[in-house]
């Protein structure tokens, strides 16, 4: 057994030799609290490893005395929670102008010393609640110019000493009771140019200590900054932002009739909406008009939204037409499948969502929807997917992603999709295809990753049972449409292997424990490793 743990070790030095791990110093500057740490400008995108590491001439300790870290513009693509380790009593993070797109869980962990944080200028859409995990003496957060739609309900409820708060220039839509709890230090916010058309009038008695309100340019308000230190300024601002606090019914009249566009049924009676604005969906939206003689809410199988300003999915769909079968949004600036989009969508079996501006499909994003057999997702801008977007679609048999700009997507997306027989990511960004993607998915007889700009495929990908076209035109390491059969199946596997050779090395990290001493020397006696 030692000699196979041997092996293995020589290989993973073997491994570590040929990987070239960037070493990226600090910029070192002594300020009257301790040091602080500056980034060069390095872009760290195009580094598949690296490390931060101190400066010459530094103090002994110094990593231990750094309280602030400073990142401009070195495009970072993930939070780097690991490469801040090595400074354990930061009182100051500032990453700016980078491409980090969300906080996912411990990203900011047990930081007591911590209580300024800026993250302006990235591209962050979610913010999870386990976030900031026992960082508890934050007192200042800057956010300003990311892509948060929403703010989960306890994401800054670690933060009992925030005293300053700014969202401005984000996608905010809505501010709920529970947008800030547990904040009763919060003297300043700052909501400036968001898409804010509602606020929930109790959000208010969660900040008692709040001094400045910014709300200009939002849908809701357009007016002037508020100052609150002067006698009366509250009530002033509760009487200004009293069309935010409204949340009657928004009722939407349907065109019913026939519509037929050679998709799905031929007979269908619809509800249209065209040339509509919707943009909180906090609010009641309430569906009518006027039926065909003889026909209901009951008869109604299609939904149609076109040439509109809607911004999420009008849950009301699912709760007015029972029977609801298919629904259709085009050119309607559809920018979320918010929470609880598809309660309700027991019957939905059709979903069209084209020529609007989904950037990402989150976890979970059709929730409900549990008997959609097609979705046809079409020129959305489509940026990322995240890995648990379609759980729930098991009876799904179709997907097209078409026209986005994704650049990966994540191992096992597609593992809920057990009955997927057609799969089209065409006319995207795609570097690679992974045959961890279809693990769970035997049933899928014909692919399209046409122009894309694929450079490795893992040639396995041919094994499933059923499959019997592989459409890969326009891409970087091959132009073809497979034909798979029994009898050409080798042949295309041994023509997708000029791209398996680009296929980049999968890493894993390895555990490997052993008791007593051990020597690793090369031929000439030379010590290599001593453990």
């Amino acid at each position: 057994m030692k000699t196979v743990a041997y092996i293995i070790l020589l290989f993973l030095i073997a491994q570590n030799a040929n990987a070239q791990v960037r070493q990226v110093a600090c910029i070192f500057s002594q300020t009257p609290r301790g040091y602080e740490c500056r980034l060069p400008d390095v872009d760290l995108s195009t580094l598949d490893q690296f490390e931060i590491v101190g400066g010459e001439h530094i103090p002994p300790n110094t990593d231990a005395n750094v309280v602030s870290f400073m990142s401009m513009n070195n495009n970072f693509e993930v939070f780097p929670t690991n490469h801040l380790e090595r400074f354990p009593n930061l009182q100051q993070i500032h990453i700016t102008g980078s491409r980090i797109p969300e906080l996912p869980p411990h990203s900011i962990f047990n930081r007591s010393t911590l209580t300024n944080l800026d993250l302006r200028s990235n591209f962050i859409s979610r913010i999870d609640a386990e976030a900031f995990m026992q960082t508890t003496n934050i007192q200042t957060l800057n956010l300003q110019f990311n892509r948060l739609r929403g703010i989960d309900n306890e994401a800054f409820a670690q933060f009992p000493n925030l005293q300053n708060l700014d969202l401005s220039f984000n996608l905010l839509e809505r501010i709920s009771a529970a947008t800030l709890v547990n904040n009763p230090a919060l003297a300043n916010i700052d909501f400036n140019n968001n898409r804010i058309s509602h606020i929930n009038q109790t959000f208010f008695s969660n900040v008692p200590s709040l001094l400045s309100f910014s709300f200009q340019t939002n849908l809701c308000y357009s007016g002037s900054f508020f100052n609150l230190n002067q006698p009366g300024s509250f009530n002033d601002m509760m009487t200004r932002l009293n069309p935010c606090f409204q949340n009657t019914a928004l009722g939407l009249n349907c065109q019913f009739g026939y519509q037929f566009d050679g998709i799905e049924f031929e007979d269908r009676y619809t509800c249209l909406l065209r040339h509509i604005e919707a943009y909180d969906f906090g609010k009641t939206i309430t569906l009518g008009g006027v039926h065909v003689a003889g026909r209901t809410n009951a008869n109604v199988t299609y939904g149609w939204v076109d040439s509109s300003n809607v911004r999420f999915i009008i849950q009301s769909f699912f709760t007015t037409f029972v029977n609801l079968q298919g629904l259709q949004i085009t050119g309607s600036n559809l920018q979320i499948l918010q929470p609880g989009a598809f309660q309700g969508a027991n019957n939905l079996k059709y979903l069209t969502i084209l020529l609007n501006n989904v950037r990402t499909l989150e976890d979970y994003s059709f929730m409900g929807a549990s008997n959609l057999e097609v979705i046809r997702f079409w020129y959305n801008n489509l940026e990322q997917i995240r890995q648990d977007a379609f759980a729930g679609l098991n009876l799904l048999r179709e997907l097209h992603v078409l026209g986005g700009t994704l650049r990966e997507i994540p191992p096992y997306t597609f593992q809920p999709l057990t009955n997927l027989q057609f799969v089209e990511f065409s006319q995207n960004y795609l570097e690679i295809i992974d045959s961890r993607w279809f693990e769970n998915n035997q049933n899928i007889q014909q692919m399209m990753f046409n122009s894309n700009q694929i450079y490795a495929v893992y040639p396995d990908i041919v094994e499933m049972p059923f499959l019997t076209s592989l459409s890969l035109l326009n891409n970087t390491c091959i132009d073809a449409v497979f034909a798979i059969t029994a009898d050409t199946r080798d042949e295309v596997r041994t023509q997708l292997f000029q791209c398996f050779d680009n296929y980049p090395r999968r890493q894993r990290t390895l555990r490997l424990e052993l008791s007593g001493n051990m020597l690793i020397e090369d031929d000439d006696g030379n010590l290599i490793l001593e453990i």
